[in-house]
């Protein structure tokens, strides 16, 4: 019986096989390629048959679902936090480097329009170029504004600060709210929107609270609150390293500038809730 499995018959012990001329040995062409599968002799064992190692490709190691969508609320109430820490230091500026009440309120519009310009410019990065680019991106710079507030010296070192957190908050908070729905289980979008506005509150309340606390009892009131923001940016970093990314297509990156609308489906409440907002503005009392 034949172990190679060819139909020939069974050849006798004194049997030998002769040469044929020209023919390459060991399977190889005079061209000198390797033996085919196709072009096999009885008896020897070919490339082809031969098994092929492959190394193991090593997934990155990611956030469980669960925690990262934590990690993005987180990053939505940070970024609020951030936004609301030089409050309760304005005075302490003012009188420091003597500006007036309009160069506060143009501080304060810096900070606006950097939101603004972000979301209208760029607010469709993350879809183009992924969630976890744009978040380490503007977690980066926001890290940079803590900075440039901490070496803060003049008037001049406060707009620089806020232009680039407000560009930075607008890229964070946009990308944050689109992970937000992206990692939710069953992408519900009323949970999502209802985590997005808790985070929003708490971030602005604890921000004003922390703020204010560090400002009035620690020891280097103009320092001590950004070296806490600059920690837990640090630490909103790298969970944004390792989060998971939910976008699966991506593409370059591209200034699509988007029209501002309102879906028809929310417009009442957006009405009333901007009436709201509009009545709790603060009004001057008449002298």
């Amino acid at each position: 019986m034949n172990l190679y499995g060819e139909d020939s018959q069974v050849q006798s012990p004194n049997h030998k096989e002769h040469p044929v001329p020209n023919e390459p040995a060991l399977g190889g062409s005079a061209a000198g390629r390797p033996q085919l599968a196709g072009d096999a002799q009885p008896g020897l064992t070919t490339l082809a048959s031969l098994p092929v190692a492959r190394r193991p490709e090593t997934a990155r190691q990611t956030l469980p679902p669960r925690v990262a969508y934590a990690l993005a609320a987180f990053v939505i109430g940070l970024g609020l936090f951030a936004s609301v820490t030089p409050s309760p230091l304005y005075h302490t500026y003012s009188v420091l480097w003597h500006f007036s009440p309009l160069t506060l309120t143009l501080i304060y519009a810096t900070y606006a329009f950097g939101v603004l310009i972000t979301l209208l410019l760029a607010g469709r990065a993350s879809d183009q170029v992924g969630r976890r680019p744009v978040l380490l991106a503007a977690l980066g710079v926001l890290m940079g504004s803590s900075v440039l507030f901490m070496v803060a010296n003049a008037t001049a070192w406060l707009f620089v600060a806020r232009a680039f957190q407000g560009l930075a908050t607008g890229a964070a908070l946009s990308t944050a709210s689109a992970a937000l729905l992206d990692l939710h289980p069953r992408r519900d979008a009323a949970r999502v929107g209802l985590a997005n506005g808790v985070a929003s509150a708490a971030g602005l309340g604890l921000g004003f609270l922390v703020s204010s606390a560090l400002v009035q009892l620690g020891p280097a009131p103009r320092v001590l609150p950004y070296l806490v923001l600059l920690v837990l940016f640090a630490a909103a970093f790298a969970g944004a390293y390792w989060m998971p990314e939910p976008v699966p297509e991506r593409s370059s990156f591209r200034l699509t500038p988007e029209r501002p609308s309102v879906p028809a489906g929310i417009r009442h409440p957006f009405l009333l809730a901007s009436l709201g907002v509009i009545g709790r503005c603060p009004r001057r009392s008449p002298r």
